[in-house]
């Protein structure tokens, strides 16, 4: 996904949190991959986000 980007670019990902992939491995790959947590929200209508949400959609900035 990176390489599709422009340096200091964005990508948005949303998934159900519930569904074997931990928020904390989500986070550790998206900084292996370059990119840094921008924002996180429960949904996609940016309602703020909460530890026990089912949703998240992570704002991430390419940064490496």
């Amino acid at each position: 996904m990176a390489s599709h980007l422009r340096p200091d670019g964005f990508a948005v990902v949303g998934f159900g949190t519930g569904r074997g992939y931990a928020l904390v491995d989500f986070d550790a790959h998206l900084r292996a991959a370059g990119f840094d947590l921008e924002h996180r929200f429960a949904t996609w209508d940016l309602r703020p986000w909460h530890d026990d949400a089912d949703f998240a959609v992570s704002v991430l900035r390419l940064t490496g």
